[in-house]
């Protein structure tokens, strides 16, 4: 290969990459114009809950079980509402009730919350109050 060779491959690899440029900037353009026309409100993850939970034939209840001594297991399946969850932390919180191994799913429109609790320092809790103060709290939290 002489340098004349050479120098004409290289202009002809340019050109053919000059060309690809222009092609795909072509493209790019149409598939630009193509999506702002066809611009679509993007979806927000609000669906009416209370009726995906009624769809589901899933209802909201709590139950309160004693596992040993001074110790309950709680059970409540409520409405997803944003900002819900953490209002009934605060006002389970504030009646002095202390949550140990929470866990927390969310599924077709529900929020499921298991935990054990005990009252704040130590102190026992009764199975069917308990139950009762969490009704409460959970309709006090239903406006969310």
């Amino acid at each position: 290969m002489n340098k004349a060779t050479i120098i004409e491959d290289a202009i002809t690899y340019i050109k053919n990459l000059k060309d690809k440029v222009d092609s795909l900037t072509r493209e790019l353009q149409e598939i630009e114009a193509t999506s702002e026309t066809t611009l679509v409100e993007p979806k927000t993850n609000e669906t009416n809950n209370g009726e995906a939970m009624k769809e589901w034939g899933i209802k909201e209840e709590v139950r309160v079980t004693n596992i040993d001594g001074k110790k309950l297991w709680l059970k409540m399946i409520i409405e997803k509402k944003k900002g819900r969850f953490t209002q009934l932390m605060d006002a389970i919180h504030s009646f002095g009730i202390e949550l140990i191994d929470t866990n927390v799913t969310t599924m077709k429109g529900a929020l499921l919350i298991t935990a054990s609790i005990q009252g704040m320092d130590g102190e026992a809790l009764v199975v069917q109050q308990t139950k009762e103060l969490m009704l409460d709290i959970i309709n006090s939290t239903h406006s969310y």
